[in-house]
């Protein structure tokens, strides 16, 4: 007797196992798909400016082109639109891509400090986003992005933290009219 397996799914956790079936789901909330966002902390800086999750113009090894961009918080620029501060959510693979560099998403890092990498389908590049809790979760790793307070500030890091009811752990989405 001869069996033939086709692996569709290779993965610690499979997309198929988890409850929502990979579909981007938690707490009956899911990102909206492909539209254009800005990831905004829900806490100021000392000067009372909003702070986004923005992805540097060049490469963390320029001139060497490795795909790894550094993440990190910048004020609003409200006079201009700032591709690298806006993201696009993709429902069937959980990552959220960079609109200035499309082939760059999230990544959060084994140190865990964020970064944009080219999408490889990482378990560190898969996020679902709770609107009850305001948290960006990795599902994976059962950490959420955040800030401390001392990086709450223009170009502060952006790191990840155990999953917990923190005000530095909260992120509104706020959807551009870009298409």
């Amino acid at each position: 007797m001869t069996y033939e397996i086709e692996v569709e799914e290779c993965a610690a956790m499979p997309l198929t196992f988890r409850e929502d079936h990979g579909w981007g789901k938690l707490n009956g909330v899911k990102l909206e798909p492909f539209k254009h966002f800005k990831l905004v902390t829900q806490n100021k800086d000392a000067e009372g400016q909003e702070l986004l999750v923005t992805m540097s113009e060049k490469d963390k090894y320029y001139p060497r082109d490795t795909g790894v961009y550094n993440v990190y918080l910048e004020a609003d620029d409200t006079e201009n639109v700032n591709k690298n501060q806006l993201w696009w959510y993709d429902d069937i693979d959980l990552t959220i891509c960079s609109v200035a560099n499309p082939k760059e998403c999230l990544l959060e890092g084994g140190n865990f400090n964020f970064a944009a990498y080219k999408n490889k389908l990482l378990n560190a590049q898969r996020f679902t986003y709770n609107k009850n809790d305001k948290h960006l979760n990795n599902d994976y790793t059962k950490r959420a992005m955040g800030v401390t307070r001392t990086n709450l500030r223009d170009h502060g890091n952006v790191e990840s933290f155990l999953i917990k009811d923190n005000d530095y752990l909260k992120w509104d989405i706020k959807y551009v009219g870009t298409s």
